[in-house]
Parts: C-alpha cells; sequence; structure tokens
C-alpha cells in the first residue's frame, strides 16, 4: 500500500543524490528543441507535465523521468516550472515543490499567466 509518510523522504532523498552528483537543471540541447506553437498560452495547470487536466502521481514521476534523462516528452513551458520562478525552466526547486504540495507538505502551485509554449523536456528516449 501507498504509504504518504514515506514517500516524500524517499523522493527528496533521490533528488539530494542526483543533485549531488551535479544534475541540477533541465534545458534544451539546441533551438531545434523548442517548439512554439500557434497557440500560445499552453499552460492550464502547473505540475500537469503530462497535460491530462490532473495533477497527480503520474505528473511526478514524469518529471522525475525527464529530469534525470529517462524520459523525454513534449510538454508546456510554464506547466514544468512549478514553483513559478522567473526564468521559466525546470530546475530541482520544481520537483521539491511538486513533492511537498502532492504529499501536503506544501503550498499549491501558482497559477498559471498567459504565456508558455511547447518544448521537449528530458534527454531521454522518446
Amino acid at each position: 500500500m501507498f504509504n504518504k509518510a514515506i514517500c516524500p523522504l524517499l523522493v527528496i532523498s533521490v533528488v539530494s543524490l542526483l543533485f549531488a552528483t551535479g544534475v541540477s537543471q533541465v534545458s534544451a540541447q539546441s533551438d531545434r528543441d523548442y517548439l512554439p506553437v500557434d497557440d500560445p498560452g499552453c499552460c492550464v495547470l502547473r505540475g500537469d507535465i503530462n497535460h491530462d487536466g490532473v495533477l497527480d502521481i503520474e505528473d511526478l514521476v514524469d518529471f522525475i523521468d525527464c529530469m534525470f534523462g529517462l524520459k523525454r516528452m513534449l510538454v508546456c513551458s510554464e506547466e514544468i516550472n512549478v514553483n513559478g520562478s522567473a526564468g521559466g525552466s525546470a530546475d530541482i526547486s520544481d520537483l521539491v515543490y511538486l513533492v511537498a504540495y502532492m504529499f501536503d507538505l506544501g503550498p499549491e502551485p501558482p497559477p498559471c499567466s498567459d504565456g508558455g509554449y511547447w518544448m521537449w523536456f528530458g534527454n531521454g528516449p522518446y
């Protein structure tokens, strides 16, 4: 069964280990990795990595997989900026924010602004 008390500690431990090994930020490898679309404002819900309209454990798993090179997927730039920080790139603070929120240890992600564009996130296989 799912133990809410242990999961945040496990995720934060794994993230801390990966952060200590030098993985701290994911960005596009080249300009071709950014895929702006004709419909600006793709963000509906910050943290909804798979863009299914629900903020759930699948989003957390997808975020971790993309951030640490296990997966690559098309995401909305603003939805992966979970904490709404300036600059808009996904980094370790977004992952920690998402974990804290999902396990009732932190605030809800801020609402989307009117921006956002589609981009590739992660370095793993498609």
